[in-house]
């Protein structure tokens, strides 16, 4: 549940709005805190299929999330090259991505023509598999680091670009992106019908396929790329995400351990959208958190682990709601919470 927590501006401050959320809270303060390696949703995925990843490089998102795009595998080395909207602010880019504009699949295909037309030659390959799943494809590793596009959005990309060896090249690649958009025809009708354009991409996740994935799931629920081709990688069967908890418990006939993945307050806190949070809060609160309580209670469920896009874990079993002690508390006062 990424961004179940925030963060989200003045969320530790007194006047921050207080949001009925009393199963979730339960749950949160009956249940045991673990402490975990990284915090984002990729390097939680990527942790929870046990694939063995190299600190010095970047998650290998585009390969994974391609192949749930294309069903494809290859030894290519594949970068995200997502699209997205670049907006001057005084001295600062503020990047905008795909949740602020819609972006139809023939324009795609029509910059991924373009920009091959010119590129090209140059050894690089952009495919567009999905309207705003872009990947570049490189001859070889590109020799920087670089920052996942969630961590960017809603924020001056300066301090965010491309770094390492070869981080003058990419910046100056970058910007030859940026004026081959500019003069698009794609984009030339998008400004004239008065649609954001779509200004950059956002270069990040690079690497090349695992050999390998596994995890311990009965199946997968996700509507996540990366998760939907960790999953492919791994043999798991993947299914959608029913609308609530009792329809998904209802469909969840074989036992086992089941990855549910739910994006609903994930969007909100990357905008800084206070009030956007507060009702997707209270959608998972009516949909899932209090009808896992009661499953818990029943025995439908004998454990809930939830990652709530913190650096902490929270592993509920059944016996842990009998925690009375364990009074609930604010989400705001549980991120600060420090003994759990």
């Amino acid at each position: 549940m990424p961004g179940l927590l925030g963060p989200l501006p003045g969320m530790e401050e007194p006047g921050f709005p207080r949001v009925v959320a009393d199963a979730a809270e339960t749950l949160l303060a009956r249940g045991r805190r673990v402490e975990l390696p990284a915090a984002d949703l990729e390097a939680t995925l990527f942790r929870l299929f046990a694939v063995d990843t190299d600190p010095a490089r970047d998650l290998p998102v585009a390969p994974v999330r391609r192949l749930a795009d294309t069903g494809e595998r290859d030894e290519h080395w594949w970068l995200c090259a997502d699209p997205v909207h670049l907006e001057a602010d005084q001295n600062r880019l503020m990047l905008f991505d795909s949740h602020t504009f819609a972006l139809e699949r023939h324009e795609a295909a029509a910059l991924a023509q373009e920009f091959n037309a010119l590129f090209a030659a140059d050894g690089v390959w952009l495919e567009t598999p999905h309207p705003v799943r872009w990947y570049l494809r490189l001859p070889a590793e590109p020799d920087v680091r670089t920052h996942p596009l969630s961590r960017v959005v809603g924020r001056d990309i300066h301090a965010f670009l491309p770094w390492g060896a070869a981080q003058r090249r990419w910046h100056a690649f970058l910007n030859e992106v940026q004026m081959f958009l500019h003069g698009s025809a794609v984009n030339q009708a998008r400004e004239e019908a008065g649609r954001p354009t779509i200004n950059s991409v956002w270069f990040w996740g690079g690497g090349v396929l695992p050999r390998a994935a596994s995890a311990p799931f009965t199946a997968i629920w996700s509507g996540h790329a990366l998760a939907a081709g960790l999953a492919r990688l791994a043999g798991v069967p993947l299914r959608p995400v029913p609308p609530a908890a009792v329809d998904w418990l209802a469909q969840a006939e074989a036992p086992g351990e089941h990855l549910v993945v739910l994006e609903d307050v994930c969007v909100p806190p990357l905008y800084g959208d206070v009030p956007g949070w507060i009702e997707a809060l209270a959608r998972l609160e009516r949909h899932w958190f209090a009808p896992l309580v009661q499953a818990l209670k029943q025995g439908a469920v004998d454990n809930l682990d939830i990652c709530p896009g913190t650096r902490d874990e929270v592993r509920v079993r059944a016996g842990d709601l009998r925690r009375f002690w364990r009074r609930r508390r604010p989400l705001t006062a549980w991120m600060r919470q420090k003994e759990v």
